[in-house]
């Protein structure tokens, strides 16, 4: 490879890659403004709100694996 070749070479990634850091810079910031933060104690009311746990009674250990019809 000629040192004409090398140079085009990094040029492109340099130039490649500053386009790639430039769009993930503009995705990030663009979806941080519209979610709400959600506190502590609301994450944890909703774990224990929305928990599978013992849903198919006492004595279940497949949990979300038991067979939704039977055959």
């Amino acid at each position: 490879m000629t040192k004409q070749n090398r140079r085009r070479t990094m040029a492109g990634a340099a130039a490649i890659l500053l386009l790639a850091a430039g769009a993930a810079q503009r995705g990030v910031t663009g979806q941080t403004a519209d979610r709400p933060l959600v506190g502590r104690a609301q994450y944890d009311a909703w774990f224990d709100e929305l928990s599978n746990w013992g849903r198919w009674g006492p004595e279940d250990e497949l949990g979300a694996l038991n067979p939704i019809a039977t055959f």
